[in-house]
């Protein structure tokens, strides 16, 4: 029996194409190791002294935005039955007016 080569090329051919293979599974398994690695992190340094004042001003802001709230709650009802009157004082004289 002849065994015949299944390919017709050379040497050279043949190993320049296994260099090429190699330099492709090389690139491969460096691109899988850099997605698998963690990613690193940016770590982020602030002064202790200037949190002090953030907070200040936080709890500041907070505070007005409560008093806010319940003098808004406080004035709900007067403003109601202002604008009540208002509007039922301008329905009334346009109703008049027409007549």
């Amino acid at each position: 029996m002849d065994k015949k080569s299944r390919s017709d090329k050379s040497t050279d051919e043949l190993k320049v194409e296994i260099v090429r293979s190699r330099e492709r599974v090389e690139r491969a398994v460096v691109g899988t190791l850099l997605v698998l690695l963690p990613a690193r992190k940016k770590k982020i340094y602030i002064d202790a002294r200037t949190g002090d004042k953030r907070k200040k001003q936080m709890l500041e802001a907070g505070f007005f935005l409560g008093a806010l709230k319940i003098a808004a709650t406080l004035l709900k009802p007067v403003i109601t039955t202002f604008l009540t009157k208002k509007i039922s004082g301008y329905v009334g004289t346009s109703r008049s007016a027409k007549n």
